[in-house]
């Protein structure tokens, strides 16, 4: 099993929208909101790189 993390910006406002459809994609496990540069970091899983 592969995992890889996706730091990701979010548009001030969207927020709740962006999430949900993130967590709506194929093989994204968690996503979390931080504090930072980045807004939302997403936890993705797949069984292989090809």
């Amino acid at each position: 099993m592969i995992k890889g993390y996706l730091l990701i910006k979010l548009v001030p406002g969207l927020e709740s929208d962006a999430l949900s459809q993130i967590r709506a994609i194929p093989g994204v496990s968690e996503v979390d909101l931080v504090f930072g540069q980045w807004d939302a970091i997403a936890t993705t899983e797949a069984k292989s790189l090809f």
